[in-house]
């Protein structure tokens, strides 16, 4: 079992599956998607082998690799929008407006400290836990919602927009595991093609 979020990165860890499985056939992946809380907590109850994880997490209690792209923090908005013709997103321009923020807590802080002051001028009418449902309640309601840069994946661009942050903000992700557990040969033989793959870039 292996996870990770709606993320840019996803495609990536896709391609070391994919390129895993050439090698070795008859290895076969179920795939969990969730916020890097639960499957923190999955890893923790030994339910997911490996997984792509946002930073900050728990480096004592896992091993890692760092894997990027990194992917920026940026706004998804209506392309009808006033602030769809920007080519980035200030604290400033978010004055007065409804937000969609991540329920993470620590992702959740990170934008407001970018905000500033200017968070006192705004709404948080919703939270969400992952990006996919986002887009579609910027859609219906008009809201901005701040994430990162694919955690809405396949939007229509004739609808929706992504404006990254100016300041700019980044998130880091790592794969990760469970340090000092039992693991299958093929969890070993997995996590062993990574560091190799990854190290070669």
């Amino acid at each position: 079992m292996v996870g990770g979020g709606e993320l840019m990165v996803t495609e990536r860890f896709a391609s070391l599956i994919f390129a895993f499985q050439k090698q070795h056939p008859f290895v076969r992946f179920n795939y969990f998607t969730g916020t890097t809380d639960e499957i923190d907590e999955r890893m923790n109850h030994g339910l997911i082998d490996a997984a792509i994880l946002v930073c900050p997490f728990d480096t004592e209690a896992f091993d890692y690799i760092p894997v990027g792209p990194d992917a920026r923090w940026g706004v998804y908005l209506r392309a009808d929008d006033v602030l769809s013709s920007k080519d980035h997103i200030k604290p400033s321009d978010l004055h007065g407006r409804a937000l969609i923020l991540p329920s993470r807590k620590k992702l959740k802080n990170e934008i407001i400290s970018w905000l500033g002051e200017e968070f006192q001028s705004m709404t948080v009418p919703v939270t969400e836990n992952l990006g996919g449902n986002a887009g579609l309640f910027v859609e219906a309601s008009g809201f901005c919602a701040l994430s990162s840069e694919g955690a809405v994946p396949m939007y229509d661009e004739k609808k929706l927009k992504f404006i990254p942050l100016y300041p700019e903000r980044r998130i880091q992700t790592a794969i990760a595991w469970k340090r000092n557990v039992p693991r299958t040969p093929a969890v070993k033989a997995f996590l062993r093609f990574c560091k190799e793959a990854l190290a070669d870039r």
